[in-house]
């Protein structure tokens, strides 16, 4: 692929990520007006292709920020009519220059758990080591077996429950023992 042809793909991505926001914010209003709170916070979506960060978002949002939520991974342009959009371009939950989705979930949802700060330090690492040093063993060993799993081409639905199990060791593995009882 030619240089020419190359800023051509990148710009028409960027077009197509630019035409998905103005969507969320024309359907969103009118959607969201229509659906309870409570509706809104069960339903996640973000678009395909799903990379570490995004599965990574999807576990800590089923797990820990609204237990037994609905995450929807629709095709690339396609916008969810209900629900709050993550890990996608000019939303409020998306990285940036210094955090992953992650990150930007966990401090939204004031998640302060030793092994979820953990966890969140080694998704910046993976999903931003392009602008910073190279990666920690942890978070290199985390990108590899997320990206494994990436990499199988399975369903959606399939790749998350996979990287649940990976993400649930790994939390697992971080989290302080609990504290014996004295009964």
């Amino acid at each position: 692929m030619s240089a020419r042809q190359s800023a051509r793909a990148w710009f028409g991505g960027l077009v197509l990520l630019a035409g998905i926001a103005l969507l969320v914010a024309i359907v969103r209003p009118g959607a969201t007006a229509a659906a309870s709170n409570a509706d809104e916070r069960k339903v996640f979506w973000t678009c395909e292709p799903l990379e570490p960060d995004s599965l990574a978002s999807a576990w800590l949002l089923r797990r820990f920020v609204a237990p037994g939520c609905e995450i929807r991974v629709l095709k690339k342009g396609e916008v969810s009519p209900v629900g709050k959009p993550f890990d996608l371009p000019l939303v409020d939950w998306t990285r940036d220059r210094t955090h992953s989705t992650f990150h930007v979930i966990r401090d939204a949802s004031r998640l302060d758990d030793r092994a979820l700060v953990e966890l969140a330090d080694q998704v910046d690492t993976l999903e931003l080591k392009t602008w910073n040093s190279p990666a920690s063993r942890p978070a290199s060993e985390l990108e590899q077996r997320l990206r494994a799993i990436l990499a199988s081409g399975a369903e959606p639905a399939s790749l998350l429950i996979q990287a649940s199990g990976v993400l649930d060791e790994i939390y697992t593995h971080l989290a302080p023992p609990p504290e014996p009882s004295h009964g």
